[in-house]
C-alpha cells in the first residue's frame, strides 16, 4: 500500500499520475478478491442536512474544532490526539441530522470521513491514509455499532476496541458511532471514558424541534392551526414520523387522531428509552448488569 492514485482513488503502488492527498468526501473502504483496496467515493444516507433547534449541534461542533485545534496541547503531555463521540436514542429522532452536519463540517474543513463496515479493514485503510497525510483530519463513523459489532463479535470486537483505544489508534481521528439500542452494547465501549469520551441521548424531539421540522416539511401552506395542532399531536414521536403524519393529514384528509394513534403503535423499538425528550449528556441506562471490562 503506497500512495493515492488518481482516478483510481486506491492505497495500492501503480505507475502513472499521482497526488499527494485524498480529496475531502465522505468514503467507504473497499477490498478486492486480491486484497487490494481502495477508498470508494459514497453518499451519506441522508442528503438533507437540517440545523434544527433541541439538537446538540453547537455541543458536537464545538467539541469538535476544540478537539482538532488541541493538538500541540495533546502533544504537549503526550496524550494521543484523538477523540470519540457516540450518539444513542430511539429511530428518527436526530441522530442521522446531526451525524450528517458533523459530516459536512469535517469536510468543509478538508477532512476525509471514512464510514465503518468492517473494523480490520478501516485500520488498515487508516495506517494508508497516515503513511501519506499524517495530519489529515479524520472521521470514522460507525452507524448502527451495534449491528456492525454483531456481524462477528469474535473478530469485530477486539479490532474495535483496538481502533478506538488500543494499539492500532491514530492521531489527529475523531471517531462517531450512533446506536438506536445502547444497552446491546459492551459496557467497555460505551461507559469507559478513552472510547467514546461523549456520550449523547437523542430523545424524543422537543415541541420546538417538532414545530421547525414541520415548518420545513410542510412549508407556507399550512395553517398556523394546523401546525399547532399536528406539534400538539406528535408528541413522543420521532421526526421520521412526522411527515407522514403531515402527509396522511393534509394531502389525504385522514383524521388527525387517527393516523398519528396508528403511527404510534409502530413507533415502537427494542431500545425503550427514558421518557425524556431533547438531548442529555453521558449514559443514563444503569440496568444494565455487565462489568466494565478492560
Amino acid at each position: 500500500m503506497g500512495t493515492y492514485v488518481k482516478n483510481n482513488i486506491g492505497f495500492a503502488p501503480q505507475p502513472g499520475e499521482t497526488e499527494d492527498n485524498i480529496p475531502s468526501g465522505v468514503y467507504s473502504v473497499e477490498e478486492d478478491w486480491q486484497g487490494n483496496m481502495s477508498l470508494k467515493p459514497v453518499k451519506f444516507p441522508s442528503d438533507e442536512t437540517l440545523s434544527l433547534p433541541g439538537l446538540p449541534i453547537d455541543l458536537v461542533l464545538e467539541q469538535t474544532e476544540a478537539f482538532w485545534t488541541s493538538h500541540e496541547r495533546y502533544a504537549k503531555y503526550r496524550f494521543l490526539h484523538k477523540r470519540g463521540f457516540m450518539f444513542y436514542g430511539p429511530p428518527g429522532c436526530g441522530k442521522t441530522c446531526l451525524t450528517k452536519i458533523l459530516c459536512d463540517y469535517v469536510i468543509s474543513k478538508d477532512g476525509v470521513v471514512i464510514i465503518i463496515n468492517e473494523y480490520t479493514r478501516t485500520i488498515r485503510a487508516l495506517s494508508a491514509i497516515r503513511k501519506i497525510e499524517s495530519e489529515r483530519r479524520i472521521m470514522t463513523l460507525a452507524e448502527d455499532i451495534d449491528s456492525t459489532l454483531a456481524k462477528d463479535r469474535n473478530v469485530q470486537e477486539p479490532a474495535a476496541l483496538s481502533l478506538y483505544s488500543g494499539q492500532e489508534s491514530h492521531a489527529g481521528v475523531l471517531h462517531v458511532a450512533t446506536t438506536n439500542n445502547p444497552e446491546d452494547i459492551a459496557d467497555r465501549f460505551i461507559k469507559r471514558p478513552g472510547r467514546f469520551d461523549l456520550v449523547v441521548g437523542i430523545h424524543a424531539p422537543t415541541a420546538i424541534t417538532r414545530e421547525a421540522y414541520l415548518r420545513h416539511v410542510c412549508g407556507t401552506e399550512v395553517s398556523e392551526t394546523k401546525l399547532k395542532a399536528l406539534v400538539e399531536k406528535t408528541e413522543g414521536l420521532g421526526l421520521s414520523y412526522l411527515k407522514e403524519i403531515a402527509t396522511s393529514h393534509l394531502c389525504l384528509d385522514k383524521d388527525l387522531d387517527e393516523v398519528t394513534e396508528s403511527l404510534r403503535k409502530s413507533f415502537k423499538t427494542k431500545y425503550k428509552g427514558t421518557g425524556q425528550t431533547g438531548f442529555s449528556v453521558g449514559y443514563h441506562f444503569e440496568d444494565k448488569e455487565e462489568e466494565v471490562a478492560a
